[in-house]
């Protein structure tokens, strides 16, 4: 059931696409090299922001201009972005390391 669930919000995403018939199932409509860890997981799991605030642009918060915290928050989303928007399907599925790819600064 929860395999079902995750492939029907890929197909619903585009990320998927599935084929009836004897011969049916799941296949890819792009090039691997073309979907990154983010795009699943978003399909999948939504936003990915760590507080609640940073699901929206502008962030509706009343004291985010204020807030002592978020910009923490802010840095971190930055990173778990940067860091799934970076490794692709293709990367996942050769095992190649791509950290080194990724800068970390902030």
């Amino acid at each position: 059931k929860y395999l079902e669930q995750i492939i029907q919000r890929l197909c619903s995403a585009g990320l998927v696409k599935s084929l009836r018939g004897s011969q049916g199932g799941y296949m890819l409509p792009r090039d691997p090299k073309t979907y990154t860890a983010g795009d699943i997981l978003r399909a999948i799991e939504g936003n990915l922001a760590p507080i609640a605030c940073l699901e929206q642009t502008p962030n509706p918060c009343e004291r985010y201009s204020i807030c002592p915290a978020v910009r923490f928050w802010e840095g971190l989303y930055e990173t778990i972005e940067g860091y799934v928007n970076a490794i692709t399907l293709q990367d996942l599925a050769d095992h190649q390391p791509v950290a080194s790819a990724i800068d970390f600064s902030i």
